[in-house]
């Protein structure tokens, strides 16, 4: 059970640390002045997108899952053959999440850019 959780934080340190990198090599390209405000809503947005862009087609395939995995599935409260849709959803840890991984990619993008900035100077 500790390999699955550490598994997905692994996947949003490193989802956080992309995005972050990515916005950095965007603002430095194109010279954008992007207000914190700003950036951290249009994160948010991004991680909200990149988490559930997949709700869709999960819901037209109308799909079931079965966890073999007792221990994980008594965990995620998952019962055999339940519809995969059922199994997602949106909850406030969510939003707390999104909300933390959008303020460190700025951080991150922040940080790399006036790294870059004083290495051009």
């Amino acid at each position: 059970m500790l390999i699955f959780f550490a598994t997905v934080a692994l996947d949003i340190i490193l989802q956080t640390l992309f995005v972050g990198l990515a916005l950095a090599t965007l603002v430095r390209h194109f010279q954008w002045s992007l207000p914190k405000a700003r950036a951290v809503i249009l994160l948010f947005l991004l991680f909200a997108f990149l988490d559930s862009f997949y709700l869709p087609a999960m819901a037209a395939l109308d799909a079931t899952i079965t966890v073999r995995n007792q221990e994980i599935a008594d965990a995620l409260d998952l019962r055999p053959d339940m519809h995969l849709m059922r199994a997602f959803g949106f909850y406030y840890v969510d939003l707390f999440l999104w909300a933390v991984q959008a303020t460190t990619a700025w951080y991150i993008a922040a940080r790399m850019v006036r790294s870059m900035r004083q290495k051009a100077a």
